[in-house]
């Protein structure tokens, strides 16, 4: 019995070897289940667009905490306001039909990004919600 186990289990191994499985996109692709709208589960740190079309501050793509990341190959970016990920055209401001880089120029300090309300200014970007808060260092296996 225990023969015919290990040969059970030696054939399933090289099947998943032999089909190319990748169990690092496999575990991305179940994490991403507890990600918002608009969201991939990520191992690799990487950048993100917020709603004026500026880069989140000291970013380096890499290695890093894994976390949900909107998808930003689909268009979407973080909304400044609930951080969820939206159509980037959703939170553009247009004139003559073009969009407008409203916090053109601003700079802000690491960890914050220019938010425009009456005028340009620097805010932290906001937690999101639960189940979306991965504790550092502990993605929910």
């Amino acid at each position: 019995m225990l023969k015919f186990f290990w040969s059970v289990f030696i054939l399933m191994l090289l099947a998943v070897i032999v089909s190319g499985y990748d169990v690092e996109t496999e575990r991305s692709h179940r994490l991403s289940l507890f990600c918002g709208p608009n969201e991939s589960f990520s191992l690799c740190r990487k950048c993100e667009r917020n709603c004026n079309g500026e880069w989140e501050a000291d970013c380096t793509p890499g290695c890093g905490l894994p976390k949900c990341y909107c998808d930003a190959d689909e268009g979407f970016v973080r909304s400044q306001i609930g951080g969820a990920c939206i159509p980037l055209e959703s939170c553009k401001s247009l004139h003559n039909g073009k969009a407008s880089i409203r916090c053109f120029g601003i700079s802000c300090p690491p960890g914050q990004y220019c938010m425009m309300m009456s005028s340009p200014f620097c805010v932290r970007p906001p937690c999101i919600a639960s189940p979306k808060c991965i504790p550092h260092g502990m993605p929910p296996f």
